[in-house]
């Protein structure tokens, strides 16, 4: 092993074993360890894909990646290049990236750590105009959370269930940024910062969100999403196969009227639409809002805005919400479902008293069975869990 040194080329005095010696002038060239990466990014491109970045370093011949996750600890990977595509993540955890530059001469020091959190946001990115509602609440929580679980930290206290229709309060928002940065802080990441810190007779504003899921290390889903989607679905309890239901969601930052839209049903195989409801005149969804249809036996413990009476097959079919021009907003097919409402591969059929819904509510990469989860806990108008 050749000592520690500065780059330079030295020259080499060779002695032999009978005690003669010979000079190589220029002969051994040392070569410096490369600097440490910098402008480091890591973003969740899906719940099952991290993208990381960072600025190429000079004399780096590749990198090493490395990534830390909840009860794994650290696996390293190489790249040739200044950037680097994650695929071995899962949804709703967070993860926690460094890089090192290598050359001949060594690995140079690890980079800043960046955080990334495998979880999508309603209305993201939130503005000055949106409405800030328990459903974003719900989803921050659980972002804090992720990276809690990171840091080895047990689970945040908070106040009140963010269930439909609560307020949104400061202490909600203190008690995540202290939640938030007592795991940060351990991962080698700054705290602090936050906008009128202390909420002391400030009222929540959507910045206060906002800057909360950048410090958790979500980021909006790359795509635009579509406004209005099929957020859950139900096809039927043991004791009911009409006990189902349809869940829509406003994905977007704006309220969206609904006004004769209609929501259809194709069978399996089916070729042609069943009007399941036409939506009255001055319908209209806020940003994060629920709209719910309700089957012929539908008993949920929360009222649908809408009831339809054509039931849902179980073992395989598709809805979809179509506008008052009566393009295809969005769909779902599941099951065996191989008709023109199936956004890529169908989603799994739920079991009778399970649904099939979108984690987090509104994710959507118009591949359903990518988008829609089996739950057995159901959520009708309501955040999903």
């Amino acid at each position: 092993m050749t000592p520690a040194h500065t780059a330079a080329t030295v020259d080499v005095i060779v002695t032999t074993v009978g005690g003669g010696s010979a000079t190589a002038m220029g002969g051994y060239t040392y070569v410096a360890t490369p600097a440490a990466p910098t402008g480091v990014t890591a973003a969740a491109m899906s719940n099952t894909r991290v993208d990381i970045g960072w600025i190429a370093v000079s004399g780096a011949t590749s990198y090493e990646v490395d990534r830390k996750a909840p009860g794994v600890g650290v696996t390293t990977f190489t790249s040739s290049t200044n950037a680097f595509s994650d695929i071995g993540v899962v949804a709703c955890t967070a993860y926690l990236f460094r890089r090192g530059a290598v050359n001949v001469g060594g690995k140079s020091p690890d980079s800043a750590p960046a955080l990334a959190t495998t979880l999508f946001m309603a209305n993201d990115p939130l503005t000055s105009t949106t409405p800030i509602r328990a459903i974003h609440l719900a989803q921050l929580r659980t972002a804090v959370n992720a990276v809690r679980t990171l840091a080895n930290l047990g689970a945040a206290t908070t106040t009140d269930s963010a269930v439909a229709d609560t307020p949104i309060k400061a202490v909600h928002v203190t008690e995540l940024r202290l939640a938030l940065d007592d795991a940060r802080g351990p991962l080698g990441l700054s705290t602090g910062g936050y906008a009128d810190s202390p909420l002391t007779g400030v009222p929540v504003k959507a910045i206060h969100f906002q800057e909360l899921r950048t410090a958790a290390g979500t980021t909006p889903l790359p795509s635009v999403p579509t406004a209005i989607v099929v957020n859950e679905l139900a096809t039927g309890t043991v004791a009911s196969a009409s006990d189902e239901y349809i869940e829509m969601f406003n994905n977007s930052n704006t309220a969206v009227d609904l006004s004769d839209w209609t929501v259809v049903y194709r069978a399996a195989a089916g070729v042609s639409d069943t009007t399941l409801v036409t939506i009255p005149a001055g319908t209209t969804i806020q940003p994060g809002g629920f709209y719910l249809l309700g089957g012929a036996g539908y008993n949920g413990a929360t009222v649908a805005d809408q009831s339809f009476t054509s039931g849902l097959s179980a073992v395989g079919g598709a809805v979809g919400i179509r506008n008052v021009g009566r393009t295809l907003v969005d769909s779902v097919g599941w099951g065996t479902a191989t008709n023109a409402l199936v956004e890529g591969t169908p989603a799994v059929a739920p079991p009778a008293g399970s649904g099939i819904d979108r984690q987090p509510d509104g994710f959507d990469t118009n591949n359903n069975s990518t988008d829609f989860k089996v739950s057995a806990t159901l959520t009708p108008r309501a955040p999903n869990q």
